[in-house]
Formats: C-alpha cells, structure tokens, sequence
C-alpha cells in the first residue's frame, strides 16, 4: 500500500492552506509536478458459461503545484468491448456509457484564502483506505466553485456552489413531479468545515443543498491518528446516492482503518447505509520495497433479501484478491492480481487486473 496515498488522505485539509503542497521532491520554490500513466486490463472474464476479453485501459494525470496556482488534469479511455468480448471502441466513455475524465484548479490570490474550480477538498474522515476513494458528501468543495478560508491555523472554512458538464446550478427552477405537483427548487450552495489539532485528531462537517429542505444532506467525520502507523477514519451522512463500492441510501456510516509498519501494512473498510453495506479487509507485506504481496477480501450484502430482489442484485457478493506488486524502481510499478467473485454461495467469476504505472 503506497503511503503516499495514506498521506493525501490525513493531510486533506492541508490541499487548501495558504502555502505550497508539500510534496515529494518539491523544488526549494514550493514549485512541484507530478505524472502518472497507468495502462492496465482485466485480461478476461470467466463466468461458468463463457470466456471472454476484459477490454483495456489507460488513465494518464498530470498536476503541478506552487505557491499561488495548483491545477490538475486525470482522463481516462477505454478499449471496450461488445457482449461477446470482441473490441468495440475506444472511447473515453466506460462500458457503461460514464465519462471518466476530472480536473481542478486552485488560486490563491493571499496566503489565508483559495478559489477553486472543480476543487473537492475531502475530509480526512470520508476517506476509505482499501477503496482509495472518499464519500462524495465529505467533500469541502464541489465540482463547482470553492471558495475556502485558511487564516486561522488548523482550520478551514469552505462554501461552494456545483456545478459541471453535467449539471447545471438554477437560480430558481420549477420541477414537477410524477402527480403533476410543481415545486421551486432553489439556489444550491453547500458549506462545509474541518479543523486539524495537532495532526492526532481532524474533525469535518458538510453542508449540502441547504436552500433545498428536501435535498438538504449533512455529514460529520473524524480522522484520529494516535501512534505512528495508526490512522482512523469515520463518518455519518444523512444521505448519499453517489453509490460508491455500490453502497448508497439514507443514513451512511463509514469506517476505515490502517496499519502501517515497517514491511506489512493491515487495512479495513467499512460501509453501511440503511438497507446495504460493503465490508473490505487487505494484508500486505513488502520484501525490501521491492515486491509487495497482498491478499483483499470484500462483501457487498444486502441486510434483507426483498430489497436485493427490488434491486435485482444478489443478497451477497463476495470476492477474494490476491495480489503482486513489483517496484522494479522509483518509476514504474507493475501489479498482477486475480479476482474470485461469489454471489450468495456460488461461483460468479474470474478476472486478472493488471496493469503497468509510470510515474514521476
């Protein structure tokens, strides 16, 4: 597990403060830049009636960071392919139709304030380790405008208005429903807060659509890291439809741990909203930063069996992930994986992600 990854997630509030990143091999200008290429493929899909070719990817990001201007690009394409395997297309849409594609921008005209676009600004607490992901609701920014205030040491005060290629922000819009009933749905702006004490404890919260009591959503979260090695994350969101690690709904609870020693690191996840949740656990050892050998092990389960019917998913989905990572040196990295699923307590399939990361 790169610790890298661990530390962008801790140091969240830090993205917003007045100075620089501070990044690895950052030039003494607080001038840096960072590149990543990943070119990777599910190799094939077994199920028991069929064989069939997983496609490819390619997912390049580039950011660059200073004293004053951040900015940031991830895209994204796809070699996919039709129902019986055959290559298709190459596109920058998903199998399922999705953009994948994102970006940001940051400025920061004084050291206590920054504007951003398409900024997110997560909290530390809506992080998920094994996932490598947050909760869209534990976001400070939006896909929008952010604006965030820095000056006082520790703490970091956001408000943020969304918006993006897919959605549009009304000043006032009449919607109406199924019955014919019209409503006015307002301005959307959301605001959210984090303060950092001491670096041991991060304590988040999250505004969203206020104007709008039916949409209106709100979240807590908390990062604790008491030892060297150790950090927590949790957090509760009244709702949450972004349907990450296919877990969405009222009443979202989120908890994740990390473990982190000197050759092995230990990891769980876990995710839970009224009807559903996805449990997640990963052992890893590394033999002289060279190789890492990991084993992860997830659930996705519904609580009741009617709502999996109603969601024509199954009750249960298990899989089992053993890995090998090779760090041949400090700019590639090279992972072999296999992936088992289970629905319920049969066998669902088969896959073999792999993949080759050049960065720098």
């Amino acid at each position: 597990m790169k610790k890298s990854l661990v530390l962008g997630a801790v140091l969240s509030a830090a993205v917003i403060c007045g100075t620089a990143f501070a990044q690895e091999g950052e030039a003494d200008n607080g001038f840096s830049v960072t590149f990543s290429n990943e070119l990777g493929s599910d190799v094939v899909n077994i199920t028991e009636d069929d064989t069939t070719f997983a496609g490819m990817y390619n997912e390049l990001t580039a950011e660059m960071y200073s004293e004053r201007v951040d900015v940031g690009v991830r895209a994204k394409f796809y070699l996919t392919t039709d129902e019986d395997g055959k290559p298709e297309a190459i596109s920058l849409r998903d199998e399922d139709d999705e953009i994948d594609f994102d970006w940001f921008a940051a400025f920061r005209p004084v050291d206590m304030i920054t504007l951003g676009l398409s900024t997110d600004f997560f909290t530390a607490g809506s992080y998920l380790v094994i996932e490598d992901d947050n909760l869209s609701k534990g976001a400070l920014g939006s896909d929008g405008f952010t604006v965030a205030f820095t000056g006082i040491e520790g703490l970091t005060l956001a408000a943020t208005v969304p918006f993006g290629f897919d959605e549009t922000n009304w000043i006032d819009e009449d919607i109406t429903d199924d019955d014919g009933k019209t409503e006015t749905r307002h301005f959307n702006i959301g605001f959210g807060a984090e303060y950092m004490f001491r670096d041991v404890i991060s304590l988040g919260a999250t505004f969203k659509d206020v104007c709008n009591s039916d949409d209106f959503t709100f979240g807590v979260y908390a990062g604790i890291f008491p030892v060297e090695g150790l950090s927590i994350f949790a957090g509760y969101t009244t709702e949450d439809d972004d349907g990450l690690c296919d877990v969405s709904g009222d009443n979202l609870v989120n908890v994740s741990v990390l473990y982190e020693a000197d050759s092995f690191s230990l990891a769980a996840d876990y995710l839970t909203s009224d009807k559903m949740f996805y449990a997640a656990a990963k052992a890893a050892v590394s033999v002289k930063e060279i190789v890492e050998v990991s084993a992860t092990g997830t659930l996705n389960a519904f609580y009741d069996k009617d709502d999996a019917e109603e969601a024509e998913a199954p009750e249960q989905l298990w899989c089992i992930k053993p890995a090998i990572t090779f760090f041949p040196n400090e700019r590639n990295e090279i992972c072999i994986e296999a992936d088992f699923a289970f629905t319920n307590d049969d066998f669902d399939s088969i896959c073999f992600p792999v993949y080759w990361k050049y960065y720098f």
